[in-house]
């Protein structure tokens, strides 16, 4: 993480902003812009938007995260739990890709 930033609303909810270097793109970053609600045990995401900083300076707004899925994992030879990122499905333990 490069920093993270926030403050409580009037309403109670806090507002977050969170800068991460991308994971696969030199040079790039992703911010992401939370409103998340305490709750009794834990934190209920209200709204988020994340953004792309290309390494030429131009930014785009990513899509939602989708819940993760149990797909069958070719990798795995058995269904996994998989995340949805760059346009493909990832398993959350060996971390291969499915189309």
């Amino acid at each position: 993480m490069k920093g993270r930033f926030y403050a409580q609303l009037p309403d109670g909810n806090f507002l977050s902003v969170t800068v991460w270097p991308s994971k696969n793109t030199p040079n790039s970053d992703v911010i992401v812009t939370e409103i998340r609600k305490p709750l009794e045990k834990g934190w209920e995401t209200v709204t988020r938007l994340a953004i792309f900083r290309t390494p030429e300076g131009r930014y785009v707004h990513l899509p939602e995260r989708r819940k993760p899925t149990l797909i069958y994992c070719q990798k795995c030879n058995t269904k996994r739990l998989h995340t949805y990122a760059e346009g493909k499905w990832r398993c959350t333990v060996c971390h291969s890709f499915n189309e």
